[in-house]
């Protein structure tokens, strides 16, 4: 935080060195796979997306973890 005296910025770094860099979702590739989503590239995608909401706030738990990915991908990637 030294490196600048912006206190937004200052703020941000503060957020990321307490909080943000631990958050990680709770799903895993094998998860995805006994729901159905086959592996693949897309996976990254799926964790990366889950990543995003768990830092926004916009989940919290396992569950809303799992009702995340079959509202946004399920119907995109289930094997046929």
């Amino acid at each position: 935080m030294v490196i600048t005296e912006e206190r937004d910025i200052q703020k941000l770094l503060a957020d990321f060195i307490s909080r943000v860099r631990w958050v990680k979702p709770e799903l895993r590739g094998k998860d995805l796979k006994n729901l159905g989503i086959p592996p693949g590239p897309h996976y990254n995608l799926i964790f990366k997306r889950l990543l995003e909401a768990r830092i926004k706030g916009e989940i919290k738990t396992r569950e809303e973890e799992l009702e995340l990915v079959k509202r946004e991908f399920m119907d995109k990637m289930v094997e046929q």
